[in-house]
């Protein structure tokens, strides 16, 4: 997967900074810009650079995000480096104030006179009034409903675009030694060519490669959704998309953009409101009125401003159905229609794949909510398992554990133990101190372990947290003896986690220690049986616990579902 990479770079002037984005600006990737402004917000930056010319892809959202920050009005936003889908993207989102360059000087004094004109003469005229407070000079917010002037945008950023080329050529162009006068087709002709509709349709098919990028990314039918919704209504620049997913009582609005809704369960077309059979043979966006609906189901649709349908179709079967809103250009022409139908099926290869990825990891939660309450009854620490996830997962944020793998982690974590199962309940709960024999077959239970989530085709970095949470920081550990940074770093945070956890459970051996007691005992083994770094993090956390008197939270209702036991 590719990183999104936010850098910092020296800017000449202290008031300006600069930021380089390198790698992927994805679905994923629009809480980083969100916390990226509030950061800028919070640090009093006026005056931005972003710079694109390294950033590979620029989807929909992250535009969205970017161009509401510009519009503000409390930085002023200059991107240098843009590619031309970048650019289309950030222009599709609405009027934007975003200023384009292509380098660094020209942005710094594009960003100075930017800021110098809406805080020089033009703002005392608007607000003649000394004590007015600087909000009230703000423009409106933007309206709920999408503003239906996109050609002014498109216009002015196009016109700034030329404006700049026209000033950059003269300057860069040699002057010649002699006249020549034959003839100059390649070089002098093609500055001049323009053709827009390959410009519009290098753009759309950009559009979809970035939307094919953002879909091998996505693991949920939800977010798929969201991102196919939103790249349509971009590229047919249309007021609003739906998306109906089929349910055994007809089509019920399950995703959507441009409009607010409290009650989705409202939305909904019954199974007399489209001809099922008829429209599985036709994958073409048409306007309501012409599409294979009910008459019953177009009243819904014009109820609900939908001007055009599209059937989604999964092996020959009608799945749900798209609509969209009114066109911001008043119609939809026949290529963008054409368009339409190449990303709606890509769309529906990319809702099967997630949706099979959904049941899959289902069938695994499932599986897991059966051994985890197999090895809590067998080791005599039912609830164990809920605390352990918990702390996992906060360990995993405080020490930025990798994102994309934390679910393995938390698989890792309650599933340590079962290799505990093959071991006998006459060791497992005996309430005297073992035997060297019994010890070798505890010390088994790791591998037996291992080789169980191996057999049932969870990854080798769950196998790996399963085999080694044994391990010992300073060596001496069992099953492979292995220290330090050899142990998977999973495995480290599991180890803690559990020593804690079971620490305060009795024991046939032992009574349960107070918190206090626990956290000590980890503190006494810093560097030794435990990574001091994993250490710090969670004393930190329970420390806190202890102090506010409020128990870390995490929602583990995805695994531990305490009504179905």
């Amino acid at each position: 997967m590719a990183k999104t990479i936010v850098k910092k770079i020296d800017s000449p002037h202290p008031d300006v900074s600069i930021f380089k984005i390198n790698g992927v600006l994805g679905y994923h990737e629009n809480s980083v810009l969100e916390k990226f402004f509030g950061e800028c917000s919070k640090r009093g930056i006026k005056k931005l650079i972003m710079d694109f010319s390294e950033l590979s892809s620029l989807g929909g959202g992250c535009a969205k995000v970017i161009c509401g920050a510009a519009n503000e009005g409390q930085v002023v936003v200059c991107i240098i480096g843009a590619s031309a889908m970048a650019h289309s993207f950030l222009e599709k989102s609405g009027k934007t104030k975003i200023i384009y360059e292509n380098d660094l000087d020209k942005a710094l004094a594009s960003v100075s006179s930017a800021a110098a004109s809406e805080t020089g003469p033009a703002a005392t005229v608007e607000d003649p009034e000394p004590d007015k407070p600087e909000a009230a000079v703000k423009t409106s917010p933007t309206p709920k409903k999408r503003e239906p002037k996109p050609d002014s945008a498109a216009t002015e950023a196009t016109s700034d675009v030329a404006v700049a080329v026209e000033h950059e050529e003269p300057r860069t162009a040699p002057a010649p030694e002699k006249k020549d006068t034959s003839p100059q087709p390649s070089a002098d002709a093609t500055p001049q060519q323009h053709d827009p509709e390959l410009e519009r349709r290098l753009v759309q098919y950009r559009s979809l490669f970035s939307l094919n990028a953002d879909f091998s990314r996505i693991d949920n039918t939800k977010q798929a959704l969201d991102a196919f919704l939103f790249t349509i209504m971009s590229q047919a620049r249309t007021e609003s998309a739906a998306f109906f997913a089929r349910v055994p009582q007809g089509y019920k609005l399950t995703a959507w953009q441009g409009f607010e809704t409290a009650s989705p369960e409202k939305f909904i077309l019954n199974n007399g409101g489209v001809d099922d059979e008829e429209w599985v043979g036709s994958t073409n966006v048409q306007e309501a009125e012409a599409a294979l609906i009910t008459k019953s189901g177009k009243e819904k649709l014009s109820e609900w401003g939908m001007h055009y349908a599209a059937p989604f179709v999964i092996h020959g079967k009608l799945e749900g159905i798209v609509l969209l809103g009114g066109a911001m250009t008043g119609t939809l022409d026949k290529d963008t229609l054409d368009y339409l139908v190449l990303v709606i099926n890509q769309a529906a290869i990319a809702y099967q794949n997630t949706r099979r990825a959904e049941i899959q990891n289902e069938r695994t939660r499932g599986l897991v909510r059966s051994l985890t309450s197999m090895i809590e009854e067998h080791t005599l620490s039912r609830g164990n398992m809920e605390s352990v996830l918990t702390y996992v997962h906060a360990v995993a944020r405080a020490i930025k554990y990798p994102a994309e793998s934390v679910n393995d982690l938390i698989y890792g974590g309650v599933l340590r133990d079962a290799g505990m199962i093959k071991v006998s309940d006459l060791i497992v709960q005996n309430d005297r101190e073992l035997e060297d024999d019994e010890w070798k077959i505890i010390k088994r239970h790791p591998i037996e372990g291992a080789d169980m989530v191996d057999a049932m085709g969870f990854s080798g970095h769950v196998r790996d947290i399963v085999l080694c949470h044994h391990e010992r920081f300073s060596g001496g550990g069992y099953p492979q003896g292995i220290q330090g940074t050899q142990i998977p770093l999973g495995a480290r945070v599991v180890s803690v986690v559990e020593s804690y956890a079971v620490m305060l459970l009795d024991r046939p051996t032992r009574p349960a220690l107070a918190p206090e007691q626990a956290l000590s005992t980890l503190k006494e083994n810093f560097g030794m049986r435990y990574d001091p770094d994993v250490v710090t993090a969670f004393v930190e956390i329970v420390e806190e616990e202890i102090r506010s008197g409020e128990k870390v939270v995490y929602d583990s209702s995805w695994l531990f579902d305490r009504a179905e036991r």
